[in-house]
């Protein structure tokens, strides 16, 4: 029998985020030069977990990364950042304790955003970030 669950992410800016747009942030022209880097160990405050502008392998452990196509719409003043085509992590068998998402350029390391969760997550067989997820939204 297969169980089903949901974890809510929620993905909040790094600290530079709006400084590095479109110096590594390039989100209308370049839709695959993103990836979800996922942590089992990080630390729950994003400054300790950055070096500059990029992980610091010293403080964030990555069990892999996942690359992620991301779209960008704008109508009615209304500017929004989503994933575009379903992005799977297939996890398997093996049981990871996920502490922490991050969302980078491929081509920089740059960290946009992140989503670091209070407790570990157990997570196994698929982890599935559906078409048309919203990552975020600006008015």
């Amino acid at each position: 029998m297969s169980v089903s669950e949901s974890i809510f992410i929620d993905f909040t800016r790094s600290p530079s985020f709006f400084d590095r747009w479109n110096v590594d942030f390039f989100i209308p022209s370049v839709r695959n030069d993103y990836e979800f880097v996922f942590a089992d160990y990080c630390p729950n405050n994003i400054s300790e977990c950055l070096d500059g502008n990029v992980l610091d392998s010293e403080m964030v452990h990555t069990i892999t990364t996942l690359s992620v196509n991301l779209k960008w719409e704008s109508s009615d003043n209304v500017q929004t950042v989503s994933i575009d085509g379903d992005t799977v992590w297939n996890v398997g068998d093996t049981h990871y304790n996920l502490k922490g998402i991050f969302l980078r350029s491929k081509s920089t390391n740059c960290v946009m955003g992140y989503s670091i969760f209070p407790n570990s997550v157990d997570v196994t067989n698929k982890v599935i970030f559906d078409d048309g997820l919203l990552v975020w939204s600006f008015i």
